[in-house]
Formats: structure tokens, sequence, C-alpha cells
């Protein structure tokens, strides 16, 4: 393989990669799903390598894993495990709040402020996708200002995961508001450079933004005992060897789905 056949297949599996973690961020693959290798091959015109490769990233991250009997899924996480994530995530983000608040600049704090004022412009439109792009700027600046991308990257592959299982947050009744109030919180601490206010007001804006207990209420009935890579198993009229799964690429062709099913 040339260089020029490195670069493209290099290209087109991060392409692919990045194609398949939106689509479980966004939920339109749900944890258990399958991931048809040779639908994506399909899709993006290309062999199995890069899809091949593709994958491996991702389970590399645990967003996939593979089984002997239905090869990629989106892997499944139980309720031990979420808990564990879901309270790291709260302490990092505080660290990157409590960074922020030292090291954040003028100019940036004026775009933080920015973020902000979209956010509650949104609630003043009842505009719920409006909130969600605002809330991500948000939390991206923090990031940014923490000045560690290190850090910055493991709380960004920690939402990653727990995303699949947050349906929603901004559509319960007063999901907006309570969100904005924490940010107002964190903005106050970071203008005036108190990192520890900073640090406990993100804490406290993670934590109560969406309760474990909320979270814990609305996940799938098979996530309390399910193992870390089971895949979900929906009612189906196929026989118990054959469950019915959900495909994350365009249908392949009638030859190839019986191929499947084997």
């Amino acid at each position: 393989m040339g260089r020029s056949e490195r670069k493209r297949t290099s290209a087109k599996q991060s392409e692919i990669r990045l194609w398949i973690e939106q689509e479980i961020a966004e939920g339109r693959v749900r944890p258990g799903d399958a991931l048809n290798e040779r639908s994506l091959c399909l899709q993006f015109n290309v062999s199995r390598t890069p899809v091949r490769e593709a994958l491996l990233q991702l389970a590399s991250v645990g967003l996939v894993a593979f089984e002997s009997r239905h090869g990629a899924v989106v892997a499944t996480m139980n309720v031990q495990q979420i808990a564990a994530m879901w309270e790291v995530l709260t302490h990092l983000e505080g660290l990157c709040a409590k960074l922020c608040a030292r090291r954040l600049i003028k100019p940036d704090l004026d775009v933080l402020r920015a973020a902000y004022e979209r956010g509650s412009k949104a609630i003043e439109k009842s505009d719920v996708a409006m909130y969600a792009e605002a809330n991500k700027d948000y939390h991206e600046l923090i990031y940014h200002g923490c000045k560690n991308e290190f850090l910055a990257d493991q709380v960004r592959g920690i939402r990653t995961r727990l995303n699949p299982y947050r349906k929603f947050p901004f559509q319960r009744s007063g999901g907006m508001e309570r969100s904005l109030a924490g940010h107002k919180a964190v903005l106050d601490a970071l203008a005036v450079g108190d990192d520890e206010a900073a640090d406990r007001a993100m804490r406290e804006h993670v934590a109560g933004g969406l309760s474990f207990l909320d979270l814990v209420a609305e996940l799938p009935a098979h996530t309390t005992t399910a193992s870390p890579i089971a895949p979900r198993s929906e009612p189906s009229m196929r026989p118990a060897s054959a469950p019915a799964r959900k495909k994350i690429a365009p249908a392949p062709t009638p030859a190839t789905s019986r191929k499947a099913t084997k």
C-alpha cells in the first residue's frame, strides 16, 4: 500500500469512527444495537479494513464490544459502571472549572458569557435544540479555559459513554432552567477567579442537572443485570437464538441479510 493509499484509508477510518461515535452520542443507535460491518463498507464505499480499524478504536474506549455470534455491537454498561463513571465525571468537571477560574482570560470570559446568554434566549423561546447547543458550547469553553487538554479529553470521553443513557435531559419540566442556574453559579465564580467556588458550583451543576436516581430510573430494564458487553435483547417473534437487532447503517442486500441471520 502506497503512502497516498494509506492516507486515504486513515482518513476514511477517522470519518467512520467519528460518524459511529456521533450516532451513539445522539441516540440514533442504542447500547446493544448491532454494527453491521458489511453495511458500513457499502455506505462509506471502503474495504473492510478501515471499518474494522474504526470499530477497534471505538472498542478501545469502551463504546463498542465484539461478540462471537453477533460481531460488533454498541457496548452496554451496568448500573455499577454507570455510577462509577458518573461519580468521576462530577469531580473532573469540577476540576475543569477550578483550573478555568485560575487561567481564564477576559476575552474568553466574554465568550463564555455570550454562550450563557444564548442559553437564556433559548429558554425564552422554549427551544430545546438551541439550549442543547448553547450548553455544549458553554462546557466546551470551560474545557478550553482550563488549559489542560488531557483533562478535557477525559471528560469528553466519559460524557460520550454516558450520553446513550441520558434521554432528553432538557425536555424535562424545568430542566433547562435548572441547567442555566448552574451555569450562572459557575460563571459568577469564574468572573471573580474563585477556584474553590467554581469547583463546587460545577459539581453541584453536573450532579443536580440530572440526579443519578433519575438516570437509573430511565435505564432499560436489562441494564441492572447486564454484563458490560452484553447486547440488548428486545421482545421478538424470532427464535431466542437469533434476536432482532437494529443496524447502524443502511440495510444490506437481501442475500447479505439472509447471511447475517444465519
